[in-house]
């Protein structure tokens, strides 16, 4: 997590405020995960062909796409 304050304010009183509304927020040592190699949300799943029956007469399809690297 980081905090930018920008202000008129002098450097001491918004290091005052700072310590105060914010050392009380916990630090739960979360490991951010890299984002720089490619993630494949379908891995093992490729390659497979799927036949289903509607269950109502319409032609909808949705596709979701996951945002997080799953395990």
């Amino acid at each position: 997590m980081r905090l930018c304050i920008s202000s008129s304010y002098d450097l001491d009183q918004l290091e005052a405020w700072t310590r105060l509304y914010f050392s009380d927020v916990p630090n739960h040592e979360v490991v951010v995960p890299a984002l720089d190699e490619p993630i494949h949300p379908f891995k093992g799943q490729l390659g497979q062909f799927l036949r289903f029956v509607p269950v109502k007469d319409k032609d909808v399809l949705s596709i979701f796409w996951p945002s997080l690297p799953y395990t």
